[in-house]
């Protein structure tokens, strides 16, 4: 059966669904010399680089777009947190690396899943609104067009959900941005030079564009 517009926007739907349904990480003894740990700086930078990608593309104007493209903005920064978080979940670090403790089991790694679990939910409540409008059609003669009438007034209820939820991500980012810029500091007076420029490289790499 060939894919129509409608189809893709399902099946693009289905995809974000238990998105973050991530396996704990385990802890693992490993050697200081093992490839692992030998590319904790440039995982660190992968890991880092896709937080920022995600906060630019929710830094975007977003409110005034049509669902569709609200939606597909909302995905672009959840598949950058989930990649964020899925390496950050890679990351060893060897005794070499200075505040090793500070670094063990990320406060960072925490945010970012409560930020995409916030964001998915704008992106659900989002795609309620798309596929209501696909559906309705179809499911009027099913239950009747009064009801499907009544339903436009709840599926305005979404649709203030969803900016409320929003917004409590927004707010969420701006909290977070002093403890970010602490994170980056730590980070730079735990690595060596060559470790610190490896960092970069990674993050110039994932970002797309170079690092303030």
């Amino acid at each position: 059966m060939p894919k129509t517009k409608d189809t893709q926007i399902l099946h693009r739907i289905k995809k974000t669904i238990n998105l973050l349904s991530l396996g704990r990480p385990q802890n693992k003894d490993i050697s200081s010399d093992s490839l692992a740990v030998i590319n904790t700086p440039a995982l660190l930078g992968k890991r880092d680089a896709l937080y920022e990608r995600a906060i630019c593309s929710l830094k975007q104007e977003i409110a005034s777009l049509e669902p569709g493209a609200r939606s597909a903005r909302y995905e672009e920064a959840l598949f950058s947190l989930v990649s964020g978080i899925e390496t950050g979940r890679q990351i060893l670090f060897g005794d070499g690396f200075r505040n090793k403790e500070k670094h063990l089991d990320s406060p960072l790694n925490h945010y970012m899943l409560l930020l995409a679990d916030t964001i998915q939910t704008a992106l659900a409540l989002c795609n309620h609104q798309i596929i209501f409008k696909l559906e309705k059609a179809a499911i009027s003669g099913f239950i009747g067009k009064k009801a499907v009438e009544q339903m436009k007034d709840e599926d305005t209820t979404f649709a203030e959900s969803e900016s409320k939820v929003f917004e409590c991500a927004k707010n969420l980012v701006e909290k977070a941005e002093a403890s970010i810029k602490n994170h980056q500091e730590l980070l730079k007076k735990s690595m060596s030079k060559e470790d610190e420029t490896r960092y970069k490289k990674a993050f110039i790499q994932f970002l797309g564009r170079p690092q303030q």
